[in-house]
């Protein structure tokens, strides 16, 4: 009996499954305006949610980093150590509701593409918050390029950190569930696409 992964609709019921796993990020978007909107620009003060805070920017010091080109750098700072620690609820959320990449034939370009693509994801959505590289305000306003141009746009309001800000933070989540899902299914794949190239048609998992 073949397996259903190979089975052609299991592509629609997958596509449909990320559209759902997409969704998911939409609370998590929504907190960021939330917060965004209603914390404090300044006067934090020391207390046991300032210690949580401590522990979270110690852990991604580019917090720090982004928080000291701010308008309101410890708005700023707790506001991205907060969407740092509710990450991972939505990120294991995600991990639940994502399929599996189906077995199916795909052209060499795209199966070469995958792991270009992780190496990719894996710079930009999951190491960059961890080595985002320190500078100045100055520095930043005579910079230029479509990546400045959207930190500028996150550190200069409410909204830049309630828009932008929380999708980034999204965007950073749904990168460590793509990779997780390519890196696991990525084998099943391409031995699949082997047998069918060079040998005969696999039917048993």
């Amino acid at each position: 009996m073949a397996n259903p992964s190979y089975v052609p609709g299991n592509v629609a019921r997958a596509e449909e499954a990320w559209n759902k796993t997409f969704l998911g990020y939409v609370p998590y978007i929504g907190i960021g305006f939330l917060l965004a909107y209603t914390l404090p620009v300044s006067n934090y003060g020391s207390s046991a949610f300032s210690s949580l805070v401590d522990i979270a920017t110690s852990i991604v010091p580019a917090i720090d980093r982004l928080a000291r080109l701010s308008f309101a750098p410890e708005f700023t700072r707790t506001f991205g150590a907060l969407m740092w620690l509710m990450q991972p609820v939505f990120t294991v959320l995600a991990l639940i509701r994502s399929p599996r990449v189906p077995v199916r034939r795909l052209p060499w370009s795209s199966l070469i593409a995958m792991p270009l693509g992780v190496i990719l994801l894996v710079l930009l959505g999951i190491l960059f918050p961890f080595f985002f590289l320190d500078t100045s305000p100055d520095d930043l306003v005579y910079s230029r390029g479509r990546g400045v141009a959207g930190v500028k746009f996150i550190l200069e309001s409410r909204f830049g950190h309630a828009s932008l800000g929380s999708v980034m933070f999204a965007f950073s989540s749904i990168s460590q569930v793509l990779v997780w899902r390519v890196l696991r299914d990525y084998p099943r794949l391409i031995a699949h696409n082997i047998q069918i190239r060079f040998g005969r048609r696999e039917t048993d998992d």
